[in-house]
């Protein structure tokens, strides 16, 4: 069983139109560009994030049902390297994205001087340097498990599995760290005058999420063009109740985000939020709330729903259709915080990097099996019954 090699010319083609696109979106309006172009990419880099921290969880529970699918989540998580190339246009960019770069640009003085004593971490050396530590870190745990996942196939046996167990385990607080550093680096500095303990956690919280959305929707496509036996309803089942664990976590580190910054009342806090409130922005809020968290939340519940794979590829889209959402709520509300700016500059930052990395995953996941079957658990994954 391998992944088809079929879709990878449409991406290539949606890629193409996308990058033309984009270069003429940096022609016509460099900044606007600059931000749809973070947009899409954090969208995009968060699920395979998220596929990557999906894997360290399971391989640290040593969990059986998962080896199922997970080929398809060691797929995702492999594209992160892909994601420190297409960085670059963000480096590019720092000037046009990142306040802290040109503190004389506030006219209060306090919030002047506030981004002038954040300068020790706020400065583009020391950016650089943890962008590097970052994506170190993610690319040499995603690679091992691609790796050591991979040599199954030619060495069967306990070795290999215990050492990804050991594996899973060891990446836990490295990848929380990092993510943690790479949401305040990439997305939090962009109002460098404010901040929240819990902003890590609410990226991350969304990254799994995604990340093990986009790892349903592959497996019943594949199933779907009859490339998938092994999955049955029991392991959509699974997956569904890890899709409603992180929705209602998302959900749960969102609220007590805006409480505790709406009790606290303090002008310098809550202003990342009022400007999500702002014109067109305060309609866009409420749709992206229930949206993102109301029904899917209310659908996973359904035993009946999480078993059926077109209903679950349904639910699927709608959480990534909502995943890029949260993404734009996060970035583009500090280019224009009373206007909604959607034009085709966004949509063409979204066909080139989705192209892309659709087609290098497809790529990925083409090369080899897309079961592990030289996995000593792969026996008792296939037998698994939820209930």
């Amino acid at each position: 069983m391998k992944f088809p090699r079929a879709p990878a010319g449409t991406f290539i083609v949606l890629a193409a139109v996308g990058w033309i696109g984009t270069a003429i979106g940096f022609w016509l309006d460099t900044r606007h560009t600059f931000f749809s172009y973070l947009a899409a990419y954090v969208w995009l880099m968060a699920l395979a994030f998220g596929a990557l921290a999906f894997l360290a969880m399971v391989h640290a529970m040593n969990a059986t049902w998962p080896v199922v699918v997970r080929r398809l989540a060691e797929g995702i998580a492999a594209s992160l390297p892909l994601f420190a190339l297409l960085f670059v246009p963000i480096f590019v960019g720092i000037g046009s994205l990142y306040p802290w770069q040109t503190p004389e640009q506030f006219g209060d003085p306090h919030l002047r001087e506030l981004v002038i004593h954040r300068r020790a971490y706020y400065n583009v050396p020391f950016y650089v340097v943890r962008w590097v530590v970052i994506f170190a870190t993610w690319t040499v745990f995603a690679w091992l498990f691609w790796k050591w996942s991979v040599r199954q196939e030619k060495e069967p046996g306990e070795a290999l599995h215990m050492r990804l167990c050991h594996a899973g385990t060891a990446a836990l607080i490295p990848l929380g760290l990092t993510a943690t550093v790479a949401a305040h680096d990439w997305l939090m500095s962009l109002t460098p005058t404010w901040y929240s303990t819990i902003y890590g956690f609410y990226f991350m919280a969304g990254s799994v999420l995604g990340g093990v959305a986009l790892t349903t929707l592959i497996a019943v496509f594949v199933q779907g063009r009859g490339g998938f036996p092994v999955l049955r309803p029991s392991h959509l089942h699974a997956l569904g109740r890890v899709l409603l664990a992180f929705v209602s976590f998302w959900g749960y580190i969102a609220f007590f985000q805006f409480m505790l910054i709406w009790i606290a009342n303090r002008p310098a806090e809550g202003a990342w939020f009022v400007h999500r409130e702002m014109g067109a922005w305060r309609s866009f809020s409420r749709g992206f709330v229930a949206g993102h968290f109301v029904v899917p939340f209310v659908c996973l519940l359904s035993f009946r729903l999480k078993r059926s794979g077109p209903l679950m590829a349904l639910l699927a889209v709608w959480i990534l259709v909502f995943r890029y959402i949260d993404a734009y709520w996060l970035v583009m509300p500090a280019y224009l915080p009373g206007i909604l700016p959607w034009s085709w500059i966004d949509a063409a930052t979204l066909l080139a990097l989705g192209g892309t990395t659709g087609a290098f995953g497809i790529w990925l996941l083409h090369r080899h099996p897309l079961v592990p079957a030289g996995d000593p658990a792969l026996a008792r994954a296939l037998e698994y019954e939820s209930r």
